[in-house]
Protein backbone atom coordinates (compact mmCIF):
# COMPACT_ATOMS: atom_id res chain seq x y z
CA UNK A 1 0.00 0.00 0.00
CA UNK A 2 3.35 2.02 0.69
CA UNK A 3 4.34 1.75 -2.67
CA UNK A 4 0.91 2.31 -3.84
CA UNK A 5 0.55 5.31 -2.09
CA UNK A 6 -1.67 4.83 0.58
CA UNK A 7 -0.33 5.94 3.70
CA UNK A 8 -2.97 4.37 6.06
CA UNK A 9 -1.47 1.14 6.35
CA UNK A 10 -3.71 -0.61 9.51
CA UNK A 11 -6.26 -3.06 9.09
CA UNK A 12 -9.47 -0.73 8.08
CA UNK A 13 -7.46 1.09 5.71
CA UNK A 14 -6.02 -2.32 3.92
CA UNK A 15 -9.60 -3.96 3.96
CA UNK A 16 -11.32 -0.46 2.27
CA UNK A 17 -8.73 -0.34 -0.20
CA UNK A 18 -8.76 -4.21 -1.14
CA UNK A 19 -12.23 -3.26 -1.47
CA UNK A 20 -11.96 -0.68 -4.40
CA UNK A 21 -12.06 -1.81 -7.88
CA UNK A 22 -9.31 -2.10 -9.95
CA UNK A 23 -6.40 -2.98 -7.05
CA UNK A 24 -5.03 -5.63 -9.71
CA UNK A 25 -5.16 -3.67 -12.48
CA UNK A 26 -2.73 -1.13 -10.60
CA UNK A 27 -0.74 -3.74 -9.09
CA UNK A 28 0.01 -5.13 -13.06
CA UNK A 29 0.49 -1.48 -14.07
CA UNK A 30 2.80 -0.30 -11.31
CA UNK A 31 5.84 1.78 -12.59
CA UNK A 32 9.03 1.62 -10.71
CA UNK A 33 10.03 4.72 -11.96
CA UNK A 34 7.01 6.43 -10.07
CA UNK A 35 9.02 5.26 -6.98
CA UNK A 36 10.67 8.06 -4.57
CA UNK A 37 13.34 8.04 -1.77
CA UNK A 38 10.89 9.54 0.49
CA UNK A 39 8.46 6.05 -0.31
CA UNK A 40 11.65 3.87 -0.83
CA UNK A 41 12.46 5.06 2.63
CA UNK A 42 9.06 4.32 4.14
CA UNK A 43 8.69 0.54 2.21
CA UNK A 44 12.10 -0.08 3.32
CA UNK A 45 11.76 0.58 7.07
CA UNK A 46 9.11 -1.84 7.11
CA UNK A 47 10.91 -4.20 5.62
CA UNK A 48 14.00 -3.81 8.18
CA UNK A 49 11.14 -4.04 11.09
CA UNK A 50 10.05 -7.38 9.31
CA UNK A 51 12.57 -9.61 7.74
CA UNK A 52 11.16 -12.81 8.05
CA UNK A 53 7.95 -11.75 6.75
CA UNK A 54 9.18 -11.37 3.67
CA UNK A 55 11.36 -14.61 3.60
CA UNK A 56 9.39 -17.01 1.06
CA UNK A 57 9.63 -19.53 3.04
CA UNK A 58 8.46 -18.14 5.79
CA UNK A 59 5.70 -15.90 3.98
CA UNK A 60 4.22 -19.01 1.83
CA UNK A 61 3.57 -20.66 5.45
CA UNK A 62 1.12 -18.05 5.72
CA UNK A 63 -0.48 -16.97 2.26
CA UNK A 64 0.04 -18.34 -0.77
CA UNK A 65 -1.11 -15.11 -2.55
CA UNK A 66 1.16 -12.48 -0.73
CA UNK A 67 4.47 -13.92 -0.71
CA UNK A 68 4.49 -12.74 -4.80
CA UNK A 69 3.47 -9.66 -3.55
CA UNK A 70 6.07 -9.07 -0.89
CA UNK A 71 8.46 -10.71 -4.13
CA UNK A 72 7.17 -8.16 -5.97
CA UNK A 73 7.75 -5.49 -3.54
CA UNK A 74 11.13 -5.92 -2.98
CA UNK A 75 11.63 -6.17 -6.79
CA UNK A 76 10.45 -2.61 -7.69
CA UNK A 77 12.51 -1.51 -4.96
CA UNK A 78 15.81 -2.78 -6.19
CA UNK A 79 14.49 -1.73 -9.98
CA UNK A 80 13.93 1.58 -8.54
CA UNK A 81 17.00 1.84 -6.92
CA UNK A 82 18.71 0.79 -10.72
CA UNK A 83 16.81 3.75 -11.82
CA UNK A 84 17.36 6.13 -10.01
CA UNK A 85 20.90 5.20 -10.34
CA UNK A 86 20.91 5.04 -13.75
CA UNK A 87 18.65 7.98 -14.23
CA UNK A 88 21.25 10.47 -14.76
CA UNK A 89 23.02 8.41 -17.28
CA UNK A 90 19.24 7.75 -18.92
CA UNK A 91 19.07 11.69 -18.94
CA UNK A 92 22.20 11.92 -20.58
CA UNK A 93 21.16 9.01 -23.17
CA UNK A 94 18.04 10.87 -24.26
CA UNK A 95 20.19 14.36 -24.41
CA UNK A 96 21.77 12.83 -26.67
CA UNK A 97 19.36 10.73 -28.61
CA UNK A 98 17.58 14.05 -28.88
CA UNK A 99 21.20 15.74 -30.26
CA UNK A 100 21.72 12.20 -31.95
CA UNK A 101 18.04 13.03 -34.12
CA UNK A 102 18.94 16.93 -34.56
CA UNK A 103 22.50 16.14 -35.84
CA UNK A 104 20.60 13.12 -38.17
CA UNK A 105 18.11 15.86 -39.39
CA UNK A 106 20.78 17.98 -39.59
CA UNK A 107 22.49 15.41 -41.87
CA UNK A 108 19.45 15.02 -43.46
CA UNK A 109 19.47 18.80 -44.57
CA UNK A 110 22.80 19.50 -45.08
CA UNK A 111 22.35 15.87 -48.03
CA UNK A 112 19.08 17.49 -49.85
CA UNK A 113 21.62 20.86 -49.57
CA UNK A 114 24.70 18.96 -51.12
CA UNK A 115 22.36 17.87 -53.90
CA UNK A 116 21.07 21.38 -54.79
CA UNK A 117 24.71 22.32 -55.01
CA UNK A 118 25.67 19.52 -57.32
CA UNK A 119 22.81 20.21 -59.45
CA UNK A 120 23.34 23.89 -59.41
CA UNK A 121 27.33 22.68 -59.63
CA UNK A 122 26.50 20.75 -62.67
CA UNK A 123 24.42 23.62 -64.33
CA UNK A 124 26.57 26.06 -63.47
CA UNK A 125 29.36 23.57 -65.27
CA UNK A 126 27.80 23.43 -68.42
CA UNK A 127 27.57 26.83 -68.53
CA UNK A 128 30.87 27.28 -67.89
CA UNK A 129 31.82 25.03 -70.92
CA UNK A 130 29.73 26.48 -72.86
CA UNK A 131 31.12 30.11 -71.92
CA UNK A 132 34.88 28.65 -72.63
CA UNK A 133 33.39 27.62 -75.71
CA UNK A 134 32.27 31.46 -76.58
CA UNK A 135 34.89 32.23 -75.19
CA UNK A 136 36.95 30.43 -77.56
CA UNK A 137 34.89 31.18 -81.11
CA UNK A 138 35.15 34.79 -79.56
CA UNK A 139 38.99 34.47 -79.75
CA UNK A 140 39.15 33.05 -83.15
CA UNK A 141 36.68 35.72 -84.18
CA UNK A 142 38.91 38.47 -82.61
CA UNK A 143 42.75 37.09 -84.26
CA UNK A 144 40.44 36.44 -87.70
CA UNK A 145 39.40 40.25 -87.06
CA UNK A 146 42.73 41.26 -86.22
CA UNK A 147 44.16 39.65 -89.27
CA UNK A 148 41.65 41.42 -91.47
CA UNK A 149 42.00 44.72 -89.60
CA UNK A 150 45.87 43.96 -90.21
CA UNK A 151 45.15 43.26 -93.70
CA UNK A 152 43.02 46.61 -94.40
CA UNK A 153 44.96 48.82 -93.00
CA UNK A 154 47.87 47.19 -95.25
CA UNK A 155 45.71 47.57 -98.29
CA UNK A 156 44.80 51.26 -97.25
CA UNK A 157 48.84 52.12 -97.07
CA UNK A 158 49.20 50.90 -100.14
CA UNK A 159 46.22 52.53 -101.74
CA UNK A 160 46.64 55.73 -100.03
CA UNK A 161 48.62 56.76 -103.17
CA UNK A 162 45.17 55.75 -105.32
CA UNK A 163 43.24 58.47 -104.30
CA UNK A 164 44.67 61.32 -106.71
CA UNK A 165 44.16 58.54 -109.51
CA UNK A 166 40.62 57.93 -108.51
CA UNK A 167 40.08 61.99 -107.88
CA UNK A 168 41.23 62.33 -111.58
CA UNK A 169 39.07 59.26 -113.04
CA UNK A 170 36.06 60.90 -111.16
CA UNK A 171 36.89 63.90 -113.19
CA UNK A 172 37.30 62.44 -116.21
CA UNK A 173 34.05 60.68 -115.85
CA UNK A 174 31.96 63.30 -115.11
CA UNK A 175 33.60 65.30 -117.98
CA UNK A 176 32.64 62.13 -120.40
CA UNK A 177 28.80 62.15 -118.61
CA UNK A 178 28.69 66.47 -120.14
CA UNK A 179 29.86 64.96 -122.85
CA UNK A 180 27.82 62.02 -123.57
CA UNK A 181 24.83 64.19 -125.78
CA UNK A 182 27.73 65.48 -128.46
CA UNK A 183 28.92 62.00 -128.66
CA UNK A 184 25.52 60.59 -129.25
CA UNK A 185 24.99 63.12 -131.73
CA UNK A 186 28.52 62.47 -133.75
CA UNK A 187 27.51 58.38 -133.08
CA UNK A 188 24.56 58.82 -134.71
CA UNK A 189 25.43 61.00 -137.85
CA UNK A 190 28.38 58.57 -137.90
CA UNK A 191 25.87 55.65 -138.15
CA UNK A 192 23.53 57.65 -140.52
CA UNK A 193 26.09 59.64 -143.13
CA UNK A 194 29.58 56.68 -143.14
CA UNK A 195 28.04 53.41 -143.11
CA UNK A 196 28.93 53.25 -147.17
CA UNK A 197 32.45 55.23 -146.73
CA UNK A 198 35.58 53.83 -146.52
CA UNK A 199 38.37 53.64 -143.34
CA UNK A 200 40.01 56.50 -144.59
CA UNK A 201 37.01 58.78 -145.32
CA UNK A 202 35.28 57.95 -141.96
CA UNK A 203 38.65 59.03 -140.31
CA UNK A 204 38.65 62.28 -141.51
CA UNK A 205 35.25 63.34 -141.54
CA UNK A 206 35.13 62.06 -138.04
CA UNK A 207 38.10 64.16 -136.80
CA UNK A 208 36.57 66.91 -138.58
CA UNK A 209 33.29 66.64 -137.06
CA UNK A 210 35.05 66.43 -133.43
CA UNK A 211 37.40 69.28 -134.03
CA UNK A 212 34.04 71.18 -134.92
CA UNK A 213 32.65 70.15 -131.80
CA UNK A 214 36.17 70.27 -129.40
CA UNK A 215 35.13 66.41 -128.19
CA UNK A 216 38.76 65.84 -127.70
CA UNK A 217 39.49 61.89 -126.84
CA UNK A 218 36.89 59.95 -128.46
CA UNK A 219 36.40 56.59 -130.00
CA UNK A 220 33.54 55.60 -132.02
CA UNK A 221 33.21 51.48 -131.38
CA UNK A 222 34.38 52.17 -127.31
CA UNK A 223 31.63 54.77 -127.08
CA UNK A 224 28.61 51.93 -128.20
CA UNK A 225 30.34 48.51 -127.67
CA UNK A 226 32.60 46.86 -125.83
CA UNK A 227 35.22 44.52 -125.57
CA UNK A 228 33.44 41.59 -125.02
CA UNK A 229 30.72 41.95 -127.71
CA UNK A 230 33.31 42.88 -130.18
CA UNK A 231 35.37 39.68 -128.69
CA UNK A 232 31.68 37.83 -129.02
CA UNK A 233 30.98 38.97 -132.72
CA UNK A 234 34.68 37.54 -133.82
CA UNK A 235 33.68 34.71 -132.22
CA UNK A 236 30.56 34.09 -134.53
CA UNK A 237 32.81 34.66 -137.27
CA UNK A 238 33.04 38.50 -137.90
CA UNK A 239 36.09 39.78 -139.29
CA UNK A 240 38.53 41.51 -137.09
CA UNK A 241 39.27 44.38 -138.69
CA UNK A 242 38.16 48.21 -137.35
CA UNK A 243 35.91 48.15 -140.76
CA UNK A 244 34.06 45.40 -139.87
CA UNK A 245 33.72 45.59 -136.04
CA UNK A 246 32.24 49.66 -137.19
CA UNK A 247 29.87 48.29 -139.59
CA UNK A 248 28.50 45.63 -136.44
CA UNK A 249 28.32 48.35 -134.33
CA UNK A 250 26.29 50.15 -137.24
CA UNK A 251 23.71 47.67 -137.87
CA UNK A 252 23.28 46.49 -134.38
CA UNK A 253 22.41 50.39 -133.23
CA UNK A 254 20.68 51.39 -136.18
CA UNK A 255 16.53 51.99 -136.20
CA UNK A 256 16.33 51.96 -139.89
CA UNK A 257 16.69 48.53 -142.05
CA UNK A 258 20.28 47.63 -142.94
CA UNK A 259 21.59 47.25 -146.15
CA UNK A 260 24.62 45.13 -145.92
CA UNK A 261 27.04 45.34 -148.92
CA UNK A 262 29.08 42.10 -148.55
CA UNK A 263 30.80 40.60 -151.29
CA UNK A 264 32.74 38.36 -149.15
CA UNK A 265 29.46 37.15 -147.54
CA UNK A 266 31.49 36.87 -144.08
CA UNK A 267 29.23 39.27 -142.51
CA UNK A 268 26.27 38.03 -143.69
CA UNK A 269 26.56 34.69 -142.20
CA UNK A 270 27.57 36.72 -139.13
CA UNK A 271 24.67 38.47 -139.11
CA UNK A 272 22.62 35.06 -139.55
CA UNK A 273 24.80 33.49 -136.53
CA UNK A 274 24.02 36.52 -134.18
CA UNK A 275 20.74 37.02 -135.13
CA UNK A 276 19.53 33.26 -134.59
CA UNK A 277 20.87 33.26 -131.46
CA UNK A 278 19.19 36.16 -129.82
CA UNK A 279 15.92 35.42 -132.05
CA UNK A 280 14.00 32.40 -132.07
CA UNK A 281 11.88 33.31 -135.18
CA UNK A 282 14.90 34.23 -137.54
CA UNK A 283 13.85 33.54 -141.52
CA UNK A 284 16.25 34.07 -144.06
CA UNK A 285 15.00 34.46 -148.02
CA UNK A 286 16.18 34.77 -151.44
CA UNK A 287 15.43 38.31 -153.36
CA UNK A 288 14.71 35.67 -155.73
CA UNK A 289 12.64 33.32 -154.35
CA UNK A 290 9.32 32.52 -156.21
CA UNK A 291 6.94 32.81 -152.60
CA UNK A 292 8.59 36.17 -151.66
CA UNK A 293 5.91 38.55 -151.34
CA UNK A 294 3.69 35.63 -149.20
CA UNK A 295 7.13 34.68 -146.94
CA UNK A 296 7.54 38.82 -146.41
CA UNK A 297 3.41 39.01 -145.65
CA UNK A 298 3.68 36.04 -142.83
CA UNK A 299 6.99 37.43 -141.40
CA UNK A 300 4.92 41.05 -140.60
CA UNK A 301 1.99 39.59 -139.61
CA UNK A 302 4.17 37.52 -137.01
CA UNK A 303 6.80 39.67 -136.12
CA UNK A 304 9.42 37.43 -137.68
CA UNK A 305 13.67 38.44 -137.77
CA UNK A 306 13.63 38.68 -141.66
CA UNK A 307 16.85 38.25 -143.34
CA UNK A 308 16.61 39.09 -147.25
CA UNK A 309 19.89 37.83 -149.28
CA UNK A 310 20.73 38.67 -152.69
CA UNK A 311 18.94 42.25 -153.07
CA UNK A 312 19.71 43.61 -156.29
CA UNK A 313 17.87 47.01 -155.38
CA UNK A 314 15.24 48.22 -153.31
CA UNK A 315 11.82 46.77 -154.45
CA UNK A 316 8.50 49.00 -154.39
CA UNK A 317 7.28 45.96 -152.47
CA UNK A 318 9.66 47.07 -149.47
CA UNK A 319 8.76 50.84 -149.22
CA UNK A 320 5.93 51.17 -147.51
CA UNK A 321 7.79 48.74 -144.90
CA UNK A 322 11.07 50.55 -145.09
CA UNK A 323 9.02 53.70 -144.33
CA UNK A 324 6.98 51.97 -141.78
CA UNK A 325 3.48 53.66 -143.27
CA UNK A 326 1.77 52.69 -141.10
CA UNK A 327 -2.51 52.65 -140.72
CA UNK A 328 -4.67 52.73 -137.83
CA UNK A 329 -7.59 50.41 -138.65
CA UNK A 330 -9.15 49.89 -134.99
CA UNK A 331 -7.07 48.25 -132.26
CA UNK A 332 -5.01 47.12 -135.17
CA UNK A 333 -1.92 48.54 -137.58
CA UNK A 334 -1.40 47.21 -140.84
CA UNK A 335 1.09 48.00 -143.73
CA UNK A 336 -0.19 48.03 -147.03
CA UNK A 337 1.80 45.14 -149.25
CA UNK A 338 1.38 45.43 -152.97
CA UNK A 339 -2.70 45.61 -152.65
CA UNK A 340 -2.97 43.67 -149.04
CA UNK A 341 -3.29 45.38 -146.09
CA UNK A 342 -1.03 43.11 -143.87
CA UNK A 343 -1.56 43.03 -139.64
CA UNK A 344 2.00 45.02 -138.63
CA UNK A 345 3.58 43.03 -135.85
CA UNK A 346 6.07 45.66 -133.78
CA UNK A 347 8.50 43.00 -132.79
CA UNK A 348 9.10 42.23 -136.67
CA UNK A 349 12.62 43.34 -137.94
CA UNK A 350 14.13 43.38 -141.80
CA UNK A 351 17.84 42.80 -142.49
CA UNK A 352 18.87 43.41 -146.50
CA UNK A 353 22.39 41.77 -147.96
CA UNK A 354 24.23 41.81 -151.30
CA UNK A 355 27.07 41.23 -152.80
CA UNK A 356 27.00 43.63 -155.37
CA UNK A 357 29.03 46.44 -154.01
CA UNK A 358 27.47 48.55 -156.63
CA UNK A 359 23.85 48.24 -156.06
CA UNK A 360 22.15 51.24 -157.17
CA UNK A 361 19.96 52.51 -154.71
CA UNK A 362 17.41 54.72 -156.02
CA UNK A 363 17.33 58.80 -154.09
CA UNK A 364 13.78 58.40 -152.40
CA UNK A 365 14.58 54.97 -150.94
CA UNK A 366 18.67 55.96 -149.90
CA UNK A 367 16.80 57.86 -146.50
CA UNK A 368 14.86 54.71 -145.64
CA UNK A 369 18.12 51.82 -145.21
CA UNK A 370 21.60 52.30 -143.21
CA UNK A 371 24.23 51.37 -145.71
CA UNK A 372 26.74 49.28 -144.33
CA UNK A 373 29.45 48.32 -146.99
CA UNK A 374 32.03 45.28 -145.90
CA UNK A 375 33.84 45.94 -149.15
CA UNK A 376 37.20 44.56 -148.30
CA UNK A 377 39.85 47.66 -148.32
CA UNK A 378 43.70 47.33 -147.96
CA UNK A 379 43.87 48.98 -144.59
CA UNK A 380 41.24 46.16 -143.57
CA UNK A 381 43.25 43.40 -145.39
CA UNK A 382 46.16 45.01 -143.41
CA UNK A 383 44.10 44.74 -139.95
Amino acid sequence: MQMLGQDDISWAGMKRFLGTSGVIQQILGFNARQVTNSMKNKVMKIVNQHPSSFEQETIKRASQATAPLAQWCIANIKFSEVLLKIEPLTMELDKLTQKLEQSQNRVDECKMQLSELDRQSEVLNQDFQQKTMMAATMENKLVATEETLKSASTLLHQLSGENERWKVQVRELKEAINLVPLRSLVSAAYITYLGSAQESTREKVFTDWKQQLKLGEYHFRNFLSTEQQMLTWKKEGLPADNLSMENAIMIMNSIRAPLIIDPATQATEWIKANLKKEHDNVEVLNHQDSKFNTNIELAIRFGKVLVIQEVDGIESLLVPILRKDLLQQGPRQVVQIGEKAVDYNPNFRLYLTTRDQFVEIPPNCAPLVTNVNFTVTKSGLEG
